[in-house]
């Protein structure tokens, strides 16, 4: 039957490098119980091979699970995390239990403070560079505007 199948690794792993600090985001595939979270230090997390310690977690939403890892002085090359499981309060809505999973790489997000803001007028602006940017805010109150060819 399908629904016995273990609900191991079915997770994406992302990280922010922020100031001091890296934020790591954990995308599970099914909706999980926000109510309870596991222990940090089931969380074994290593940046560029040194393992290093979760010092928070909080629910973002009812998939995505926010771990905290301090002390962190430079963008790390290489970022891993492993669920050292099953707990009790690591659990989808129907009170499966995650099984533990071995290391997995984490995928870098783009920075977290690249924010730009574009007026229209009075000169038009064309091919303009928005890569690496997270928020765009577009000023278009006094003029028309087309977008397209967003990559």
């Amino acid at each position: 039957m399908s629904w016995l199948r273990p609900y191991a690794a079915k997770a994406k792993i992302e990280h922010e490098f922020d100031t001091d600090h890296l934020n790591i985001f954990v995308t599970f595939r099914f909706t999980m119980d926000e109510s309870v979270k596991p222990p940090n230090g089931l969380w074994l997390c290593e940046v560029d091979d040194v393992v290093k310690a979760i010092t928070a977690s909080a629910w973002q939403d009812a998939w995505t699970l926010l771990l905290t890892v301090p002390n962190i002085a430079v963008n790390p090359d290489r970022v891993t995390l492993e669920y050292d499981g099953p707990n009790e309060n690591l659990r989808i809505t129907w009170d499966k239990q995650w099984e533990p999973w071995g290391p997995i790489v984490s995928v870098e997000l783009p920075p977290v403070y690249t924010t730009r803001t574009f007026s229209t007028g009075p000169a038009q602006q064309n091919d303009v560079d928005v890569s690496n940017v997270n928020v765009l805010f577009l000023n278009c109150a006094a003029n028309d505007i087309i977008i397209g060819g967003f990559v």
